[in-house]
């Protein structure tokens, strides 16, 4: 059913055709629509896939872009960002314009937490439901309480002439190649926005109930199916009233107001210092439902060129006619010079050095912001709000008279019939940097609290990264394990199929897992708890591409093993050529049994005795270094693997190991872990292993290349690899150590002493203004994560009448000990 617009006031019509001007031409106004459908005429003529047909021979296409962290970048970043963004814009020609739009809109918040909120029901009655509704409450409050939660889109949208469909896919085949190695070479991505997607921009703009309300999933098919015109379905339900002159109004059958929209543009009379903080600020402004957008169209630069050229010669004429008739009077034109004129000359000159010698483009531009309000109280207030932080950079923002085409410029469909223009080089026009800071919200992945930049919550998915191996950096104090084991909860919650492995230096996580039915294995001399570090299966293997063997594998292993146990320091090539025939020599049988022969897996029995048996002095020397360790007081590596690990949640407690063990025990403990990444690949299951204070691994060059192959090729396995350590300087000072910082794709990063900021700075390409987020004076649980390339701020904090809190406290724990 068609809903006929109010009548217009003719007055108004008039007012609009005297305002409006181009170059110097009055302009007819536009067509006044006579429905709400011929309304969404006006937007678009024709569609087809990703492409809209605006105009008679006008199509444009959409992208949307994440957003970049601009807003923390030091001066040299940001600097990068904004000439690649420079760059950008001198890449288009004439023909195409360029829209930039930031689209505010409100989602229902209940049914935006559907997708990050912990699923209460599917757990057991008990301790893990109640974590997971403590987890939700936090999630809850970081989201926030209201109705509706806001959500910030970023689109780009190009236009062209194009006589046809297939001449239009030609045009943005190639536009859109272009648009994604350039935001590429941004630090971002880039993707083609669909029809449906840009429909819904459009509907939900105008209709006061969402096409997602209306169960909408495709417009085009909804449309076909109830017998109507897409229009049909984009039009409000409610009447347009399009009498007012600086906003829209939606009224439903009784009278009663729906909805309020304004549509505002930025008096193109900038400030001559503008930053790039105007622009930042405009759309970041919390708790406006609203859409922001730039248009920018380049120019031909010798059209450019001679226009200035016309224009300085007026304004030197009139200059020389102001000398003269001064001088007629026996006044010196210099004393009393027009400095309104000085100033036009002299800009015009600037801006004609600034195209000839650093090749600057010239573009027109204008900007535009419309708001969204149920209240006409409300709207005010938005707009007031809009033009207070504009009027904090010097800039002003006047209402429109000719609403509709505002809107129609404003949303990101690629209209550009605007005509009030900003004329700017490329430098200036880049100042409206389009950034601000990054938000991550991956669905149904784990919570790491809210972004102190943007005041969004975190949700990060370590599996799309190109591995998901990690490290946790903090001083003492800082809230390291507090945030392991929030982490690792977090973790047994929402995937209920995944593994979690500790390696535990302190007894830190021992609660945790007990809470979780998990099991915990002691290993020291005064248990009876034992791992053979020579176990081995047909799968066992340190490469990234299944090259080695597992003999092969083994043998390198054993060689970092030995070398960290008998601690003599780096083992020489002799001793490593005998650990390597030793190795082979007793796996020989087990080996031919295609390894299925568990009665033929060698210990360390076996291979003190085949050193024995060499001629070399050196094989004797070994074996005598190993004599204790195989039947004297720390034999405890000595005895066949009584360790049966079935539990989804497992904990190695290390801390009773003698710290002249400490190295080789957790290396047995991780080449023991390998072999359960083994048997969970084959099951399809994905292992997280946390291993605390994992410096200590570091002790021996052998060994230290053993847990960095291990890192590196964690992802072949479905594993998550995440290292943990206070002691940075003892990381940064071993060649392994920062092969495995630096390969880590995700790394927490909690408050730092100042001798260790810097370097963990160089590891991560941390700037001086995203370090302060873990400086000294940084709060329990506040920091800097890592995740790829991005750098994300944030603050993770619980309150302490939690159950989280009191399970996570390490703080109490230490006091009970």
């Amino acid at each position: 059913m068609k809903r006929f617009l109010w009548s217009t006031d003719k007055r108004q019509e008039a007012k609009e055709s005297k305002q409006r001007k181009t170059a110097g031409r009055k302009r007819r106004p536009p067509r006044v629509p006579e429905t709400n459908q011929q309304v969404m005429e006006m937007m678009i003529s024709e569609w087809k896939d990703d492409l809209f047909r605006i105009g008679k021979d006008m199509w444009s296409m959409a992208f949307e872009y994440d957003d970049i962290n601009f807003k923390t970048a030091n001066a040299e970043d940001g600097q990068a960002i904004f000439l690649k963004y420079v760059d950008l814009l001198n890449s288009f020609t004439e023909s195409t314009h360029i829209q930039l739009s930031t689209v505010i809109t409100p989602i229902n918040t209940e049914r935006f937490k559907k997708d990050y909120r912990f699923d209460e029901d599917h757990l057991p009655e008990g301790p893990q439901r109640l974590l997971a509704r403590e987890f939700n409450d936090l999630i809850d409050y970081s989201i926030g309480l209201k109705e509706n939660t806001l959500v910030r889109r970023r689109y780009v949208t190009l236009s062209q002439e194009a006589e046809s469909y297939e001449e239009a896919q030609i045009i943005f085949r190639n536009l859109a190649q272009k648009m994604e190695e350039k935001f590429k070479d941004l630090g971002t991505s880039i993707r083609t926005v669909s029809a449906q997607e840009r429909f819904e921009v459009l509907h939900d703009l105008f209709n006061v109930q969402t096409l997602e309300s209306k169960g909408i999933t495709d417009i085009q098919t909804a449309a076909h199916t109830n017998g109507q015109t897409v229009y049909d379905l984009l039009a409000p339900r409610e009447m347009l009233d399009l009498r007012h002159d600086d906003y829209i109004e939606l009224r439903d059958e009784e009278g009663k107001s729906s909805r309020f929209i304004r549509s505002m543009y930025v008096d193109p009379d900038l400030p001559k210092a503008i930053s790039a903080k105007f622009f930042n600020s405009l759309t970041t402004i919390e708790d406006i439902h609203m859409i922001t957008t730039i248009n920018i169209t380049p120019c031909e630069t010798t059209k450019i060129l001679k226009k200035l050229m016309k224009k300085k010669s007026g304004l030197e004429t009139e200059r020389f006619d102001k000398m003269k008739s001064l001088a007629r009077q026996g006044i010196e034109y210099r004393q009393i010079q027009d400095e309104r004129l000085e100033s036009a000359i002299d800009d015009i000159e600037q801006l004609m050095d600034d195209i000839k010698e650093l090749d600057q483009k010239i573009f027109q531009e204008n900007i535009l912001v419309t708001l969204v309000a149920d209240e006409y109280k409300e709207l005010e207030e938005q707009t007031s709000k809009v033009i207070n932080a504009a009027g904090e950079q010097l800039v002003k923002i006047r209402p429109l008279k000719w609403q509709l085409e505002g809107i129609q410029n404003t949303l990101p469909l690629g209209h550009n019939t605007f005509q009030i223009q900003h004329t700017e080089t490329s430098e200036a026009t880049a100042v409206h940097v389009p950034f601000s800071a990054k938000d991550f919200l991956h669905e149904k992945s784990i919570f790491y609290g809210t972004n102190m930049v943007s005041r969004n919550p975190i949700f990060l998915d370590r599996s799309r990264l190109i591995n998901g191996n990690g490290c946790i950096l903090a001083t003492s104090g800082a809230g390291k394990s507090f945030q392991v084991k929030t982490m690792a909860e977090e973790i047994l919650l929402r995937y209920p199929q995944d593994n979690v492995i500790f390696v535990d230096f302190q007894k830190e996580y021992g609660l945790l897992v007990k809470e979780f039915g998990g099991q915990t294995i002691t290993i020291a001399n005064s248990t009876d708890s034992h791992i053979n570090p020579l176990d081995l299966s047909a799968d066992y293997s340190l490469s990234e591409d299944g090259g080695d063997t597992p003999i092969k594998a083994k043998t390198e292993y054993m060689q970092g093993w030995v070398e960290s146990i008998i601690d003599e320091g780096p083992l020489g090539p002799v001793e490593k050529t005998l650990i390597d025939r030793c190795v082979r020599n007793i796996f020989f049988d087990y080996e031919a049994s295609d390894f299925k022969d568990r009665s033929l897996q060698p210990g360390l029995h076996q291979f003190q005795t085949e050193l024995e048996n060499q001629e070399e002095p050196e094989a004797h020397r070994l074996s005598k270094s190993l004599e204790r360790f195989v039947s004297g007081s720390l034999d405890l590596f000595a005895h066949e693997t009584n360790v049966d690990i079935r539990n989804r949640v497992v904990n190695f407690d290390v801390s009773g190991l003698p710290s002249s063990i400490q190295t080789a025990g957790y290396l047995v403990i991780l080449d023991h872990i390998m072999n359960r990444l083994i048997e969970n690949r084959r099951k399809g299951i994905a292992t997280h292993v946390f291993v605390d204070e994992f410096h200590i691994l570091l002790a021996n060059p052998s060994g230290a290349d053993y847990v960095a192959k291990l890192v590196k090729i964690g992802r072949k396995y479905n594993a998550f690899i995440t290292v943990i350590t206070q002691n940075i300087s003892d990381v940064y000072d071993k060649e392994a150590g920062r092969k495995i910082l630096g390969n880590a794709e995700f790394a927490m990063i909690l408050r730092q002493k100042a001798t260790d900021r810097e370097m963990i700075q160089q590891i991560y390409d941390i700037s001086d203004s995203e370090a302060r987020f873990f400086s000294g004076d940084a709060r329990q649980g506040q920091g800097i994560i890592v995740y790829g390339s991005d750098k994300i701020p944030f603050s993770n904090p619980v309150p302490r009448n939690t159950r989280i809190y009191q399970l996570n406290n390490t703080d109490r724990l230490q006091t009970s000990r």
